[in-house]
């Protein structure tokens, strides 16, 4: 009986003792990197489901002259759209002081500001935003809001077809 005892409470203090060790190892490991890796952006959902062109294409269908701002305004304004594989230059990052950074015909304001300090000359990246408007700085020029910037093929945008992502219990 004493020895049952003995046995049972060696197992808990063990038992104890594994469980402080392995939160202070998982603690110290996961809080003591100052850099994460491999962490996802914040994409907002309706970002998923974008369009993706090319800011020449956009800025040709919205400035058509077979199209009245007014049907303009409403089939363009207000979407999110996708744009991949823009090298990242320096003439780029120059308005980042700004705010907001030129991406070919497009004036972008990012969601978060601080990414724009993340960007880096030479990278290439996936731009993803909302059409704001037209840009007053330049004639057939672009302003987008709410910009996520993303390192290229980091997040599969536009999703594709959601049909391949719905639940269907069987019972």
């Amino acid at each position: 009986m004493e020895f049952l005892k003995r046995l049972k409470l060696g197992a808990m203090v063990a038992g104890a003792a594994c469980v402080v060790l392995l939160t202070s190892v998982a603690g110290l490991s996961s809080c003591s990197q100052k850099n994460l890796t491999n962490v996802v952006p914040f994409v907002p959902p309706l970002y998923y489901n974008s369009t993706l062109m090319l800011p020449f294409d956009l800025s040709s269908a919205y400035f058509s002259p077979y199209i009245t701002r007014t049907d303009a305004q409403r089939r363009y304004e207000g979407q999110s759209y996708v744009f991949k594989g823009f090298k990242v230059t320096q003439q780029m990052l120059s308005t980042s002081g700004k705010g907001y950074v030129w991406v070919d015909l497009v004036k972008a304001y990012p969601l978060n500001p601080a990414n724009i300090k993340q960007l880096t000359v030479g990278e290439t990246i996936d731009v993803v935003g909302v059409m704001a408007g037209p840009c007053r700085d330049f004639p057939n020029s672009m302003t987008f809001s709410g910009v996520v910037f993303l390192p290229t093929g980091f997040i599969q945008l536009p999703l594709g077809d959601a049909s391949q992502f719905q639940y269907n219990p069987t019972y």
